[in-house]
């Protein structure tokens, strides 16, 4: 959008290398690249884990093939890697509140979304209390949000995720989602339909739903320090959301003084069991939301943000 080129090859030529989580960080633990480096850190990895997962995610990565030969816990990879650039991008004010004890020149920036259509606001009708239409979409581990939840016998939710799950390392044991549902988690979900994730299905589904919900496990650190993406996506598919009580999703509903955070499992079960009592409240919060798109979330805001990092390494 700004005119520059990405390049992909790094044998040729370029100005500033980005470089992602998902890459080989290995090479970058030292300070001797020729040319300014930025790592775009989207995930929580700086937070506090547990010293023997952290240890194995590490090792792991170099197993699948994503690092060179690697010995030392991932928290401890990252660590190196924000010291050796000269900056650091990452999703949440939360997660720069962490990142700057490895390095000063960090700057929160979100995904753009503006690949989801922006659709009217879908208000919760008293006719549509009799049955909910409940929307969620994600990876299917993160399913294991949903245990505990308790939704109502005539509720349905349709699931947007991937059709196969692998529970080792995220590449083996290759389990049917369904089966992972319904045998691995024993979810109490109510009538659910599983749906290929891809952005048709996902507007076609939002457009008749009534209530997203992100249900997370935020006793997990890198769940707490989750990023408000999802939310927001919500937002501008025009449904309320009741969300997990992670950093950012307090923040955002917070701030624009907005009904939704369920800061415990008996939250959540208490408006799915009683939405009439709840109705108006999600209505304003996803009018309240589209306000909050309106002023913080645009592409050009974005832009500017990358502007800045840019001009900070250069």
């Amino acid at each position: 959008m700004r005119g520059h080129k990405i390049e992909t090859n790094l044998e040729n030529k370029h100005d500033v290398l980005v470089i992602s989580e998902r890459a080989n960080l290995i090479p970058f633990m030292r300070e001797i690249q020729t040319r300014p480096l930025i790592l775009d850190l989207i995930d929580g990895y700086l937070s506090p884990a547990n010293k023997g997962i952290d240890l194995i995610r590490g090792i792991s990565k170099t197993l699948l093939g994503q690092f060179s030969y690697n010995y030392m816990p991932f928290r401890t990879v990252v660590e190196k890697v924000c010291y050796a650039s000269d900056a650091v991008v990452c999703s949440t004010i939360e997660q720069k509140a962490v990142i700057n004890s490895y390095n000063l020149n960090v700057h929160p920036i979100l995904d753009s979304h503006s690949e989801f259509p922006d659709l009217k606001p879908k208000m919760i009708s008293n006719t549509d209390l009799g049955q909910l239409r409940y929307f969620w979409e994600g990876l299917p581990y993160t399913l294991t949000g949903f245990k505990g939840v308790k939704f109502r016998e005539n509720d349905f939710i349709n699931l947007f995720t991937d059709d196969r799950v692998k529970l080792i390392l995220g590449k083996y044991v290759d389990v049917d989602t369904k089966k992972y549902i319904d045998k691995i988690l024993n979810l109490s979900l109510p009538v659910h339909r599983i749906h290929p994730w891809n952005i048709q299905n996902v507007v076609k589904y939002a457009e008749i739903s009534n209530l997203a919900i992100i249900p997370l496990n935020v006793d997990k650190q890198m769940n707490k320090y989750k990023a408000e993406n999802r939310l927001l996506i919500m937002w501008r598919l025009g449904l309320p959301a009741i969300t997990a009580a992670s950093l950012a999703y307090k923040r955002v509903l917070e701030q624009i003084g907005a009904f939704g955070i369920a800061e415990s499992l008996a939250f959540i079960n208490n408006v799915i069991g009683n939405p009439k009592e709840f109705k108006d409240r999600l209505n304003d919060q996803v009018l309240s939301g589209k306000k909050y798109l309106s002023e913080f979330h645009q592409d050009d805001k974005l832009l500017e943000k990358w502007d800045k990092v840019i001009e900070s390494v250069i």
